[in-house]
């Protein structure tokens, strides 16, 4: 399993909050980390979090969202 996703108590895989993933504390987050636990538990340890395309918003008025990187972010990532 990957590292950010091995628990203290065996057979058992955290995701979303209760992992120590580098994610972000979002629904989204806690979501697709799920999804990659699952994955890996069924096929073998072979996905890791890519967290570049998870959404994020602000519940204002007018709502703010984002997804992916911010233009600094992307002008300083590799091709």
């Amino acid at each position: 399993m990957a590292s950010s996703f091995v628990f203290n108590c065996p057979g058992n895989r955290p995701a979303g909050d209760a992992a120590a993933s580098g994610g972000s504390p979002l629904a989204p987050v806690a979501s697709y980390e799920g999804l990659i636990v699952a994955a890996n538990r069924l096929k073998g340890n072979h996905q890791k979090p890519n967290y570049n395309g998870v959404p994020s918003v602000v519940f204002t008025i007018p709502p703010l969202a984002a997804v992916g990187l911010s233009e600094r972010g992307a002008r300083g990532a590799k091709p």
